[in-house]
């Protein structure tokens, strides 16, 4: 038994060391093993009190009192584990704040191939199939929507630099309709001898083929979107491989702007794939938010059980803020939630479509948001 809680104690610790940035990865905590995939996470709800920290916690407790192969221990686990349910139940039947009746939103799920995005000749063709999925006829009883989303880059252009992927856009999307879309970009640094440039992971909104909006990625992918130590792995005496990692591609620049931006609907925090994994990053930027928006291409992720991890995890993040979580990903899961991460449409993955979802109004204010959001200010 002493053993159970020593190891818990470290599992606790390195789990809070991973939601750490720039260099942490929270992937799976363990209080993620309630968020998955029921239509209404009862056993979640606590992570409006303390974060998905809190379940993790509340976790090892119960595992360590089944553990200990007592019956009052057992029952005292069975009680906890009671409570929990109720906390959520209870929670969840709060009625939340009126909706806005115009306010509609279509999430985009193209379902393309991710190696045809940056094909010279092809990504013509996955542009144009991608605004084929997008303007899509609405259902009935469904407003034309507000803000439309696309996933990580989802126009898999320079936008700004190519006036024909502008020229589509407004056509696909003209004013008022905003498109809110996952895409890169550049910038050239003059200064610097030589001149270098700067590109960026990107979610921008386009108004009327224009983007009028835009938030560059914060946290990078180690090893995927730039190398760490670039510059002392390339001055080592590297093997081969190593070295072909290090110099075969560029790096992404960090963002440094916040990722709340404006939009038809509301400000809302802008997530570009893990980082809505990222509890402590997305509860510091909630503040004033409307919605949380992940867009993603997890496509890498097809045929392995991360496809859903990664929903799940997402899924925390709206429990946790209070704020509806309206996710587009390039071959799925793409979904959308209401503030207490209950489910209010969802496509499968690998099918193309489209979602159109009236946009619930945010919880009242959580704890854990409150708390994050407060000590954020303070520094």
């Amino acid at each position: 038994a002493a053993f159970w809680w020593v190891w818990g104690g470290v599992l606790m610790v390195t789990e809070g060391l991973r939601i750490l940035t720039p260099f942490g990865f929270p992937w799976l905590p363990l209080g993620a093993v309630w968020a998955g995939g029921q239509e209404v996470p009862y056993l979640a709800q606590l992570a409006s009190v303390g974060g998905v920290t809190l379940l993790s916690l509340l976790l090892l407790v119960q595992a360590g009192l089944v553990a200990s192969l007592k019956p009052w221990a057992w029952r005292v686990a069975a009680l906890l584990v009671a409570l929990q349910f109720i906390y959520g139940y209870v929670r969840v039947q709060q009625p939340a704040p009126a909706l806005a009746p115009t306010q509609w939103v279509r999430i985009v799920q193209p379902n393309l191939g991710a190696g045809h995005k940056w094909d010279p000749i092809k990504r013509w063709e996955f542009m144009n199939d991608t605004l084929k999925t997008a303007t899509l006829p609405t259902q009935p009883n469904t407003l034309p929507p507000n803000l439309v989303i696309l996933p990580e880059t989802g126009v898999p252009f320079f936008i700004a630099e190519t006036p024909e992927v502008g020229a589509m856009l407004a056509q696909a999307f003209p004013r008022p309709t905003q498109l809110l879309t996952g895409s890169v970009r550049r910038e050239h640094v003059w200064a610097n001898n030589p001149p270098t440039t700067q590109y960026f992971n990107s979610l921008q909104r386009i108004d009327g083929g224009h983007i009028a909006a835009s938030y560059d990625k914060h946290l990078l992918v180690p090893f995927g979107e730039f190398i760490p130590l670039r510059q002392l792995l390339d001055a080592l005496p590297l093997p081969l491989p190593l070295r072909v990692l290090s110099q075969a591609r560029l790096d992404f620049t960090h963002g440094t702007a916040s990722p709340l931006l404006p939009t038809a609907v509301g400000p809302v925090v802008g997530l570009i794939c893990y980082e809505g994994i990222f509890p402590l990053f997305v509860a510091s930027h909630s503040g004033g938010a409307r919605a949380l928006v992940n867009v993603t291409n997890d496509a890498w992720f097809t045929g392995t059980s991360a496809l859903y991890q990664h929903a799940a995890l997402q899924r925390l993040r709206a429990i946790e803020t209070g704020l509806p979580l309206l996710r587009s990903a390039n071959t799925g899961i793409s979904f959308a939630t209401d503030g207490f991460g209950r489910i209010l449409g969802r496509l499968p993955p690998h099918q193309a479509g489209v979602l159109d979802i009236k946009l619930p109004a945010p919880v009242p204010l959580t704890p854990w948001k409150w708390m994050i959001s407060g000590f954020s200010t303070l520094k």
